[in-house]
């Protein structure tokens, strides 16, 4: 939703750290990888085959970046992992230490992590409405 804000340099780096999140929990759900190709789309990018940065090495790309950037980062990233409907544990330190890293709040976290349910919950509603008789 918000992907096409980044810079051009940040977009790359980001879809790595789609793929590095979304591993997160040990596997990586077909939600999660449509998701990473939607994000391709959006950002007018092509899947980039390559991923062989780490964590750190990804996040430093982001040392630059302006408080919206990170921001949306860290929204969209949280979007991902409740893209396949089990947002656990393992995922949530990974949201923490990305935060940490880029200087994102934790109490702004938890807003996104709580706006990403209100939002998904919305998105069911209508379907009901739509699919329903």
């Amino acid at each position: 939703m918000f992907l096409h804000l980044l810079r051009d340099d940040e977009k790359e780096a980001f879809i790595d750290l789609a793929r590095l999140a979304a591993a997160a929990n040990g596997s990586i759900s077909d939600e999660e990888d449509i998701m990473i190709e939607q994000y391709c789309a959006e950002m007018g990018i092509s899947l980039p085959m390559s991923h062989a940065r780490t964590l750190d090495g990804v996040l430093a790309c982001f040392a630059e970046s302006d408080t919206m950037s990170r921001k949306v980062v860290i929204m969209e990233i949280i979007g991902l992992l409740f893209s396949d409907g089990d947002f656990d544990e393992k995922e949530m330190q990974f949201i923490e230490k990305i935060a940490d890293s880029l200087e994102v709040s934790r109490d702004h976290v938890r807003e996104m992590i709580e706006l990403t349910g209100r939002y998904i919950n919305v998105l069911q509603d209508i379907l009901c409405i739509i699919e329903g008789e």
